[in-house]
């Protein structure tokens, strides 16, 4: 029965348009505002100027770890915090997450419903996916009266769905060029349009990064009225921005940052490490090229001989995609990309990679590539869809993944 459930909900959400699964699609839409955000949820009792415990990120890369991060923190000490995040890795339901739990499949098929009827009736049937879902988010998290709620940006931030309601907090992790189509072609305009988020009067956590980002970071807090917390981490690399970053956030909130100190966490999907018929393999969703040079200088660090798995979407420059993992890969492995998203030809990004030097094979059976014996340890990676992907073949649960201390 909960079956049926969770895909009679997922095929209301799915018959929304979804920049995640057609980004490039010519499709028109009514110009984006976050006001009819606003309409939806006064429409469902819900107040968006209304001051919340909400601590609100955006950025190219980090602030899903950051948000994964400040959760893990703040449900030690409390219970029912939230999380809204994206994408997932293999249900729906994954995003929208309070304490160790996930939307229910009677509540989320339930609230669809009635989201879907109000679509119709009051918003032309305009209502995106991740508006929707956003929807569905704030009404479970104001039923289950959160104490934080934590709320992770799809892309952007300035016009994004997350941005219609008021928060207690901002926090801007690490930019880079990204989704370019829709945010600008330089770093100060992609800057502006993450730096969006920060609400007039209140307060910023932000990484403190290239002079050309820092500038706008500074000119949008000044013209906002917004106090500026610089974040310069003690430690290099992403790990130790993002701990940096969430550290500094429960600082401003009161809360024991100490409490990452005690702990590292394996995060879902991100440098995660698991073990198939005794190798190693990491899954790492990393989907630009900085997130790539990142996971590269990560597999360097482990060891010289990696043998990978890769997939992406379209609309990023196959070559700035792969030319990072050329420093740490032997052999990479092209699969098509999972779930019937827009990926890029397997074909087209294996003439590329061995155009550039490397090694590689075209792989239609990923289970087969996963359970089969290798003398290198392994990786995969270029896709949230194919880390879910991956993670399903190997027998996981989207119950199970939470961050797990080590």
């Amino acid at each position: 029965m909960a079956g049926s459930e969770l895909e009679e909900a997922e095929k209301l959400l799915l018959g929304l348009f979804d920049f995640e699964r057609a980004r490039l699609a010519q499709k028109k839409l009514k110009p984006f505002t976050t006001e009819r955000v606003r309409e939806a949820l006064r429409s469902r009792s819900i107040n968006p100027e209304s001051p919340r415990p909400i601590i609100h990120l955006a950025g190219t890369k980090g602030k899903g770890s950051v948000a994964w991060l400040l959760h893990w923190a703040l449900s030690e000490r409390y219970e029912r915090v939230g999380l809204f995040s994206s994408p997932h890795l293999i249900s729906l339901r994954e995003r929208i997450r309070i304490g160790d739990q996930l939307v229910g499949v009677k509540e989320m098929k339930a609230r669809a419903e009635v989201l879907h009827r109000l679509n119709q009736d009051s918003f032309d049937g305009e209502l995106t996916f991740f508006e929707f879902l956003f929807l569905m988010a704030m009404e479970e998290f104001a039923e289950a009266q959160c104490p934080w709620v934590i709320l992770e940006t799809g892309m952007g931030g300035r016009l994004d769905a997350t941005n219609a309601v008021a928060s207690r907090l901002s926090v801007l992790t690490r930019i880079d060029y990204d989704h370019m189509e829709f945010l600008g072609n330089t770093l100060e305009s992609i800057a502006g349009e993450k730096a969006g988020i920060v609400k007039d009067g209140g307060e910023v956590v932000a990484l403190k990064q290239s002079q050309e980002v820092n500038e706008v970071f500074e000119a949008v807090c000044r013209k906002k009225g917004a106090k500026l917390h610089w974040v310069v981490p003690e430690a290099q690399g992403a790990a130790g921005e993002n701990l940096a970053l969430a550290k500094e956030v429960l600082n401003c909130i009161g809360e024991d940052s100490a409490v990452l100190d005690r702990v590292t966490l394996n995060l879902p999907g991100r440098f995660q490490e698991v073990e198939v018929c005794g190798a190693k393999l990491i899954l790492d969703s990393a989907h630009n090229p900085l997130s790539l040079s990142v996971l590269s200088s990560h597999l360097q660090s482990k060891s010289s001989e990696w043998e990978g798995a890769f997939a992406m979407a379209e609309g990023r420059e196959v070559e700035d995609m792969l030319r990072p993992l050329l420093r740490s890969t032997n052999k990479l492995n092209v699969f098509e990309l999972p779930g019937g998203r827009p990926g890029l030809s397997p074909e087209q990004i294996l003439r590329v990679w061995i155009s550039m030097g490397g090694e590689g094979e075209l792989k239609d059976d990923l289970g087969a590539w996963l359970k089969s014996s290798a003398q290198n340890p392994r990786y995969l990676t270029g896709s949230f869809y194919l880390v879910g992907e991956a993670l399903k073949e190997l027998g996981f649960q989207a119950e199970e993944l939470w961050p797990q201390p080590i």
